[in-house]
């Protein structure tokens, strides 16, 4: 099980990181749903599928149980073909606003990843777990956690596929799924 205690927004580019309490909101979207805190009181999603709710809904299709693969729901850009995820209004590549809602792939590949060995402060995941990057076939690159292998074997490259895994369990007995990656099994 991997606990999670807050919903962050982190900001990375040249020169800065940096790590801010959403309060709901991230990115420019409202998820009221969200709350900064113990993340214990996530409604359910209409028509869950065997009690799982997804950590933030639609985001991706619910299996019938977890660790089964999803497929993440995103759009794609009419004009250009751009793919993205989460969703948007907009498209980043030709500030279209032509989208239209999609499915992608459930496979990909690890473009990078990096392996935490240390806790920060109030850390929600216990060392040592990886961060990949993902590459969908056929969309667009996700960033997620690395499950149900040993984060020190991984390599770029590596073929993943992408599950809801568990996170918690809610109050009312609900197991709350978010998607990540696991490797694919070869042979």
């Amino acid at each position: 099980m991997i606990p999670i205690r807050y919903l962050y927004r982190i900001e990375i580019g040249p020169g800065r990181a940096r790590r801010q309490a959403t309060n709901g909101r991230a990115f420019g979207v409202d998820y009221g749903h969200v709350q900064e805190g113990p993340m214990t009181n996530i409604p359910a999603a209409a028509g869950s599928a065997a009690k799982l709710k997804p950590l933030r809904p639609g985001m991706f299709n619910l299996p019938a149980q977890a660790d089964m693969p999803v497929r993440l729901l995103g759009n794609r850009c009419r004009a250009c073909g751009e793919p993205f995820f989460p969703k948007r209004h907009y498209c980043a590549a030709c500030t279209s606003g032509d989208l239209e809602d999609t499915g992608f792939s459930e496979t990909g590949k690890i473009d990078t990843f990096t392996v935490v060995r240390q806790q920060p402060p109030g850390g929600a995941i216990a060392p040592p777990y990886a961060i990949v990057r993902v590459k969908l076939d056929d969309g667009p690159t996700v960033q997620t956690i690395a499950t149900n292998c040993d984060p020190e074997k991984l390599k770029i490259g590596d073929r993943v596929q992408l599950i809801a895994h568990r996170v918690m369990d809610d109050e009312a007995g609900a197991t709350v799924v978010s998607f990540m990656a696991q490797p694919v099994k070869q042979g």
